[in-house]
């Protein structure tokens, strides 16, 4: 499926339980289809990188990871970057 980028958030420094520090970045996308959505998704280590080579705008294919939880009745969705290209 093809995506275009519509917005990139800061890189975010989070740490684990066992604090052990990591780079995160969020970024928002939106399907190239008849009626496209957007999706929030979370890159990290050398999907930053990657991801910096894009614009806001540019169109290209990605893989992705999606793990869903639930926690005190919600239901939590986490979207990451897997593969781009």
């Amino acid at each position: 499926m093809k995506y275009r980028i519509t917005d990139k958030q800061k890189i975010l420094e989070k740490s684990d339980k066992n604090l052990n520090t990591y780079q995160a970045q969020l970024f928002w996308v939106e399907t190239l289809e008849k009626y496209p959505h957007k999706i929030c998704v979370q890159a990290s280590g050398k999907g930053i990188e990657v991801l910096n080579n894009y614009n806001i705008g540019d169109e290209f294919e990605m893989e992705l990871n999606i793990a869903s939880r639930e926690y005190n009745e919600k239901i939590y969705h986490t979207i990451t970057l897997k593969n781009i290209s």
